[in-house]
C-alpha cells in the first residue's frame, strides 16, 4: 500500500469508522517509515470568515453559527456560561471552534463518520489519554520527507481599510490553487501594508501558489562516477 500513499490522501480506519487524512511522511529511514494522519476535518475549513465575534455568547450558540452544514453539535450536558470568542483576523470554522474550545474550558471531540461534534466538559468527563503506537511500512529505498499541515488551497486577502479583491476578481474575494488536490482549505491572509487591490491579489496568488502543494524533501545518496 505504501506507493499509493500521499499528502492529503485519505485513510479510513475501521476500528472506529475515522478518516483520516495524511499530513506527514518521513522515510528517511532506509526500512521504516513514518505517515502522520489528523482527522479528515476538511468541511471544517472550507469557508472563511474576515473577522469573527460571538458577541459574549453561550457556548450551543457560538457552535450554531459556524457549524458546517451535514454536521450536528451534540453536548454533554446543558452550559449556560457566557464567553468571548474574538479572531480579529478571522479564520475557519475550524479556527473559530478551538478557539471557542479553549474560551469555554471545553474539549471537542470531532466524529467523522457521524459528522458530529461533541462537546465535553473536562471536570464531568475527563478526555482520554490520547495513546500513540508506532507503526511502519517496510520499503526497499527511502530518504523522503513530506508534509502538508500548513497546505492551503484558497486564500482571502485583506489590506488596508478592509481592502479586498473581489473588484479587481471578476467579484470573488479569494485567490485559489487546485494543482495539487481539489480540495478547499481556506485560510485569511491580512496584511495592512496593501492599498493597491491589484497587488494584494497578485501577492496573494503567490502565497498561495506557495503553499497548495506540500512541502517534500529528499536525501539521495550520491554515486562518484569519478
Amino acid at each position: 500500500m505504501y506507493s499509493r500513499l500521499a499528502e492529503e490522501a485519505l485513510i479510513y480506519e475501521t476500528t472506529e469508522d475515522q478518516t483520516y487524512v495524511i499530513k506527514g511522511i518521513d522515510a528517511s529511514s532506509q526500512t521504516l517509515a513514518d505517515i502522520d494522519c489528523e482527522l479528515d476535518l476538511g468541511d471544517w475549513r472550507e469557508s472563511v470568515r474576515f473577522s469573527y465575534y460571538n458577541n459574549t455568547s453561550a457556548i450551543s450558540a457560538t457552535m450554531a453559527e459556524i457549524v458546517p452544514q451535514g454536521w450536528t453539535v451534540t453536548y454533554d450536558q446543558a452550559n449556560s456560561q457566557r464567553r468571548s470568542v474574538n479572531l480579529e483576523r478571522g479564520g475557519t470554522p475550524l479556527d473559530i471552534a478551538l478557539v471557542a474550545q479553549n474560551s469555554y474550558s471545553c474539549a471537542m471531540q470531532f466524529d467523522t463518520a457521524k459528522r458530529a461534534c461533541r462537546v465535553q466538559y473536562p471536570q464531568t468527563e475527563p478526555v482520554s489519554d490520547v495513546v500513540l503506537t508506532e507503526s511502519a511500512s517496510m520499503r526497499g529505498r527511502a530518504m523522503y520527507t513530506g508534509t502538508s499541515t500548513e497546505l492551503v488551497t484558497r486564500i482571502y486577502p485583506m489590506g488596508a481599510n478592509g481592502l479586498t479583491i473581489g473588484s479587481v476578481n471578476g467579484g470573488k474575494d479569494y485567490v485559489e490553487n487546485h494543482s495539487y488536490t481539489d480540495k478547499i482549505i481556506c485560510q485569511v491572509w491580512q496584511d495592512e501594508r496593501y492599498e493597491n487591490a491589484q497587488e494584494l491579489k497578485a501577492d496573494a496568488q503567490a502565497l498561495v501558489d506557495s503553499l497548495a502543494v506540500p512541502a517534500a524533501s529528499w536525501e539521495v545518496p550520491l554515486v562518484d562516477l569519478y
